[in-house]
């Protein structure tokens, strides 16, 4: 299978039609759909190399928080495009470990982060 992947301004419109061929993946978190569409709104997202995954099929494997969130907040927003997967690798998708705030303030050079960020969450 070829892949095609390519780099998208993706509007509510195309978001609500990639959105229908989402019939296979993971329960909707609410509240994470709320979060990105904010960020959107307020001009905080960011283009960082996560992709829309569709498989083979034209499935839509990876992003459904993202597409949710712009219908929500009906932003557009740019983002990689991938189609052509083969149908396994969305048991792969999103099995790393979740960055956390410490893990930002690390990265932004802060001193004993990980306290920090413990400290700033009380």
């Amino acid at each position: 299978t070829e892949l095609n992947i390519s780099e998208q301004v993706i509007t509510p419109q195309m978001a609500k039609e990639w959105l229908s061929n989402n019939t296979h993946n993971r329960r909707v978190s609410k509240r994470l759909v709320s979060l990105f569409a904010r960020d959107m709104v307020s001009g905080r997202w960011q283009l960082n190399g996560d992709a829309i995954r569709f498989n083979c099929d034209g499935l839509l494997i990876d992003g459904q928080h993202r597409l949710m969130a712009a219908v929500e907040a009906n932003a557009k927003f740019k983002s990689l495009v991938i189609h052509g997967l083969p149908k396994v690798v969305q048991e792969t998708v999103d099995m790393g470990r979740k960055r956390t705030p410490g893990d930002v303030l690390q990265l932004r050079g802060y001193s004993f982060a990980a306290m920090l960020a413990a400290s700033a969450a009380r």
